[in-house]
């Protein structure tokens, strides 16, 4: 729509033009009906100028609107995959209290604990 209002404002440029031109020979009745016509052409063109700033303003708001609505999308698909992996692998997790009981039984948790963070990580 944007650019068809351009092109439209453009071919109005063009038939200004042209009319200012065919004004140079003509009978000066016809270049009073001339300059009439210029000015309501003139008149519609800056309308349309002022609608189309309008529209494109709304159009960017309008596109910003939906920028952040992804945004938040995004981050909600996010959260969620957090909550996921929380119900499924970190609560459960979180809720051993074992400690070990010697070097090699506490450096098995310790290897399971890095695991974990890397998995939480991950995920």
């Amino acid at each position: 729509m944007l650019t068809s209002s351009m092109h439209t404002m453009n071919l109005g440029k063009d038939l200004l033009e042209h009319l200012h031109e065919m004004s140079k020979d003509s009978s000066p009745g016809d270049k009073e009906a001339t300059k009439d016509s210029s000015l309501g052409i003139q008149n519609v063109l800056e309308d349309l100028q002022e609608r189309r700033k309008v529209l494109e303003e709304l159009w960017n708001k309008q596109r910003r609107r939906l920028e952040q609505y992804i945004a938040l999308s995004e981050i909600d698909q996010e959260v969620n995959q957090i909550s996921d992996w929380f119900k499924t692998r970190g609560e459960e997790y979180l809720k051993r209290k074992d400690v070990g009981e010697d070097a090699p039984s506490t450096e098995r948790l310790l290897k399971e604990h890095l695991n974990f963070e890397t998995s939480a990580q991950v995920s």
